[in-house]
């Protein structure tokens, strides 16, 4: 009798799903036994995170914004510059609104 091989990636995908699992598990075992003060703690960092990020994004999408326009002004084309410009403020704002 033939036995076949078993799917490497099946395998993998498998291992990586019980690490998933497992891993989110205990965070929200960890989570439903910190102190209220604690997890207010965590969503105070976390919001100054997101903050901090979306200056950065806002700051690098202005900059973007202001190198397309010295391209279309020295007659060359600011497609690029400016789609990298709109791209980095749009997540500028999703990270402002969550």
């Amino acid at each position: 009798m033939r036995r076949d091989k078993p799917n490497p990636w099946a395998e993998i995908l498998a291992a990586l799903a019980i690490t998933v699992l497992t891993v989110g598990g205990n965070l929200v075992l960890i989570w439903s036994q910190l102190p209220p003060q604690e997890k207010d703690n965590l969503r105070l960092s976390w919001r100054q995170t997101k903050q901090s990020w979306s200056r950065r994004l806002t700051v690098r999408a202005a900059r973007a914004g202001r190198a397309g326009m010295g391209e279309e002004l020295a007659g060359r084309d600011p497609a690029g510059f400016y789609g990298v410009a709109a791209t980095l403020a749009r997540w500028s704002r999703k990270l402002e609104e969550s």
